[in-house]
This record gives C-alpha cells, sequence and structure tokens, in this order.
C-alpha cells in the first residue's frame, strides 16, 4: 500500500456489516421489536459490530427472576418466549440465550426462538451457529422477510457476497420497502463494484425514509466509489445529522474529505471518530496515514502501533510504520514491519 492511501476498514466493514444488522420484527406476542443497530457493517470492526448489535433491542425491562417451570403446553412455550423477548430486550443475552434453548428442546420447529438465538450467536460474533440456527428458521418460516434480511448478513459477515445479496434479494421480494434490505443490499453491491444498481437502491430506500442514516451512510460509500468525493461528503454529513455518534460515518468522512483535500477538515473527523470509539483501530490507522503525508512522522508511528495494540492483524498499520522506518533509513525496522 502507498503510504498515501487510507485504511478502508476491512475488518470493521466486516464486523459493521454485520454493523446495525439486525432488522426490525415484531414478537409475536410482546408486541415489541427487534430492532437494528444500524449499518456499521458498512465500514467498522467486528468490535464495533458486537458492540453495535447489542443495541438490538429497546423496550420494557426484564423481570428479576425468571420462572423455570418445564414446559408442557402452547400456553408454556408461549410463556417462555415472552421472557425471553424481555431479557432480549434489557440486553440479558445470557439469560434469554438458555430461554430460548429451553423452548427449543420442547419445539425444534419454534421459527422465532431459532431466529433470535441465531441472532444472539450473531452478536457473539460465532456466524457458523448464527448461519445455522437463521437458515433453520428460514425453513421453517420462509414467508418472514427479517429471516432472510439476517440471513443476508451472517453471509455478508463471513464474505459470502453472492449469497448475502440472494438472501437480500428474497426478503426484498416478500418486503419490497424493507428499508435494512434495501440499504444492506445497497452495501453488498458496492463491495462488488455494482455501484450504480447500489445508489438506486440507497435512493429508493431514501424515498422510504429520508433520515435513514444507515441508508445515507451506504450512500455515500457508494459515492465514494465513484470518486464522487463532494457527494459523499454531503452523504455523510446527513448521516451525521442523523446520528452524531457514529463513529464509522466520521472515520468514512475523514477519507472522503482526505480525497478531496481538506486535511484539516480530515483530521477533525478521524479524531473525532476516535474519541467516540477509543478502540477503533482503522480510525487510528488512518489519522496516522494522514499525519505521515503531513511528515508528522513521530506522530503517524504513535497512531499506528496504538492501532495495532487494538488490532496486532492491521496491516495498513505495519505498513505505515514500515514505510516511515525506510524513509528514516532503519531498514531492519522498516523489513520487521513490512513482514
Amino acid at each position: 500500500m502507498r503510504s498515501g492511501k487510507l485504511a478502508k476498514g476491512k475488518n470493521r466493514a466486516r464486523r459493521e456489516r454485520r454493523q446495525k444488522a439486525l432488522s426490525s420484527q415484531k414478537a409475536p406476542s410482546s408486541g415489541t421489536s427487534l430492532v437494528s443497530p444500524g449499518n456499521k457493517l458498512r465500514e467498522g470492526d467486528l468490535a464495533g459490530a458486537k458492540c453495535a448489535c447489542a443495541e438490538i433491542l429497546k423496550g420494557e425491562q426484564a423481570p428479576d427472576k425468571i420462572r423455570m417451570a418445564e414446559p408442557g403446553d402452547p400456553a408454556e412455550v408461549s410463556r417462555l418466549f415472552e421472557e425471553a423477548i424481555q431479557l432480549h430486550q434489557a440486553g440479558q443475552m445470557d439469560r434469554a440465550g438458555p430461554l430460548y434453548r429451553r423452548i427449543l428442546d420442547f419445539d425444534p420447529a419454534h421459527a422465532d426462538a431459532l431466529h433470535f438465538l441465531g441472532v444472539i450467536a450473531f452478536q457473539n460474533q460465532d456466524l457458523e451457529e448464527a448461519l445455522s440456527l437463521i437458515s433453520r428458521a428460514v425453513e421453517q418460516n420462509p414467508a418472514a422477510p427479517h429471516y432472510h434480511t439476517n440471513l443476508g448478513l451472517v453471509h455478508q459477515a463471513g464474505g459470502r457476497l453472492d449469497e448475502a445479496a440472494a438472501a437480500l434479494n428474497n426478503s426484498l421480494a416478500l418486503n419490497p420497502d424493507g428499508l435494512e434490505a434495501l440499504s444492506n443490499l445497497a452495501g453488498v453491491l458496492t463491495i462488488q463494484g455494482k455501484i450504480d444498481e447500489a445508489i438506486a437502491l440507497c435512493r429508493r430506500a431514501l424515498e422510504i425514509d429520508p433520515n435513514h442514516a444507515d441508508v445515507h451512510n451506504n450512500l455515500g460509500s457508494s459515492l465514494k466509489r465513484q470518486g464522487d468525493w463532494s457527494g459523499a461528503i454531503a452523504s455523510y454529513e446527513r448521516a451525521i445529522e442523523i446520528e452524531p455518534n457514529n463513529a464509522a460515518v466520521h472515520n468514512n468522512l475523514g477519507i472522503s474529505l482526505k480525497g478531496k483535500g481538506d486535511w484539516g477538515a480530515a483530521t477533525v473527523s478521524f479524531q473525532r471518530a476516535i474519541e467516540i470509539e477509543p478502540h477503533y483501530a482503522e480510525a487510528h490507522t488512518n489519522l496516522g496515514i494522514l499525519f505521515n503525508d503531513q511528515n508528522r512522522f513521530d506522530e503517524a508511528i504513535d497512531l499506528c502501533r496504538r492501532a495495532l495494540e487494538i488490532d496486532p492483524n492491521n496491516a495498513d498499520a505495519h505498513n505505515i510504520i514500515g514505510v516511515v522506518m525506510h524513509g528514516q533509513g532503519k531498514y531492519d525496522e522498516a523489513a520487521e514491519s513490512y513482514r
């Protein structure tokens, strides 16, 4: 990688393509909904995706105690499911998961329990388990669009883009106005280089909801791929107006501002991303790249070393340290970084 090329956040793009991950679903009896945390899957890291996905449910607090009577009839299964949903809403996945499993012990074909248990596996970064569970949920209830959407997100997180696109298209066939499916399919198409199709999907989604931050973020990423820096900047800025504390969008904005040549504003954007999410390796790396281009070598090395503390496998950070060391005549240290 040349020293001036910004890190694209491949790790974060995978994690955050899981990032805003899970699409809305009404819980059968509780009347509450499972809400996606947004598309951190687009430009973020696996740890960031886990944090984003942890916001999956917002609603009533769970009861202090779980009643653990053995399920003996459909009414008892329904009651257990109500409790599991309330726990899930309260963010207590470690307590909700066992209840979903108890439901499946009684009824292995319970589609919602399969699906929500798959959601928990996804949040815990167990993609293999998530794929198995959500696939089984789809088999039991192929008419549920959100199952297909979440199956697509799991495929996307695993790098299976064709399978992700197929699942998301299945979701849209059932619900053509599904915002999460539209937004995430646009993200997949952008990665595949099908930029015009991705932009069309984003604009269609924004006709449905002009204030959807993830869609503006995805539109910005598509425009960025086209080299339309001004258009990308406008889209990212709109996403930030809606969702000011999204570190991935600030990072994306910084990349586009640097691409346009506004290094001062890019610096502010990367710093803001780090302020929001101090363990955001790609933002540290991108700011290090920017400082390297400004001949601020010591600061660049410090930032890239910090990125490597967070993510030792960050190739861009290793590369920038190697570039700086090579420029300073420290060839052995440069060679070590390039390895």
